[in-house]
């Protein structure tokens, strides 16, 4: 349902204020009010916890979803006994027994970045049959001509000319697929620019640099899958002794796996690759952050940050953390998730 609300949101804004307001109000549909009790019930929970010290005014208004008060007044933790700064000293002598904990103060903030974490992955999620469908449409066009190549290289046995017919085959077989990759690139950009502008405060309006970006992702993927695509047709027909059942074996691996790859892997990219563009436009940095059970390559990269124009790993280079027996060698520069096939991790917005 989020991006459909999304896409009204947008909407009404779009209609109903002028580029003035735009810049200091905004429409939103409260999807977490789905499962809140009435307000009657949610304020009485809210008010106990602040006149027991285990909220202050900020993180009760950011529950609410309302702007923060400036000032030292939105930070102030009351104490249960005579509604006090919790900072000032203890008056009341009567008991010497020591005061409990304070909650941890950045719990809330957390909380509300998984929050807008899981949501950008839900998102994302919706968009995965969309990329089951373009590569199918690809795959249906492309498996047909490598076998047409495959079947007249291969009777005269000349790897050589296999090889340089399929390269050629994808210069200008790269438009189709840049066509079904940028096709669903720009709508899943418009779904995740405003879960990521949420996080941050910011402007949910995506502007045209970012339209921009979502045609360069797009390119980037296809240059993945083309290089892909022939790097393992190139591998199995100069490594195979017969290279025209491989390759076909290949083909036919494609068929029965390779939209579900595909599609597992283009929704983690594109989710973190948006949402990184936007932090780094509205200055802030990105932190990895490891979702449920990993492997031991992206657990070290649990907490990493980096800022506009670095990359948590670099291409040509060897990945191994400690108590890992075999490195993972790094091929391309990796500024985002996902970090290899089956990556699920995530990013947020941090501040240096």
């Amino acid at each position: 349902i989020r991006p459909w609300l999304v896409r009204w949101e947008q909407h009404i804004s779009w209609k109903c204020l002028d580029e003035g307001e735009r810049k200091r109000l905004f429409a939103e549909y409260m999807l977490d009010a789905l499962v809140r009790a009435d307000m009657e019930t949610r304020n009485a929970a809210l008010s106990t916890q602040r006149m027991n010290g285990a909220i202050n005014a900020n993180e009760w208004r950011a529950l609410i979803n309302m702007n923060p008060i400036e000032g030292r007044a939105g930070e102030i933790y009351w104490q249960p006994l005579n509604m006090t700064d919790a900072d000032e000293p203890d008056t009341i002598m009567g008991s010497q027994e020591p005061a409990e904990p304070e909650p941890e103060e950045d719990s809330i903030r957390e909380q509300r970045v998984l929050r807008t974490i899981r949501s950008r992955r839900l998102a994302a999620r919706s968009y995965r049959p969309l990329f089951l469908n373009a590569t199918k449409t690809i795959l249906k066009t492309e498996v047909k001509n490598i076998r047409k190549i495959a079947k007249a290289s291969f009777a005269q046995r000349d790897v050589g000319d296999f090889v340089f017919e399929i390269n050629e085959f994808y210069k200008t077989f790269r438009k189709m697929i840049f066509k079904e990759f940028s096709a669903v690139y720009q709508q899943f950009g418009i779904a995740i620019y405003p879960l990521a502008t949420d996080e941050i405060n910011a402007d949910p309006e995506p502007s045209p640099e970012f339209t921009a970006y979502t045609v360069e992702f797009a390119d980037k993927t296809t240059n993945r899958y083309i290089g892909s695509s022939a790097g393992q047709l190139t591998e199995v027909a100069r490594e195979a002794e017969d290279p025209i059942v491989a390759v076909e074996e290949r083909l036919v691996q494609w068929e029965e796996r390779r939209p579900d790859k595909v599609a597992d892997r283009e929704i983690i990219d594109g989710e973190n690759g948006f949402a990184q563009f936007v932090y780094f436009t509205f200055g802030f940095v990105t932190v990895w952050v490891t979702l449920g059970k990993n492997c031991p390559y992206c657990d070290a990269l649990d907490g990493r940050v980096i800022s506009r124009g670095q990359n948590y790993l670099a291409g040509g280079s060897s990945f191994q953390p400690a108590g890992v027996d075999t490195p993972m060698f790094i091929t391309n520069n990796i500024s985002h998730p996902a970090a290899h096939q089956g990556c699920d991790c995530s990013i947020r917005a941090g501040v240096l």
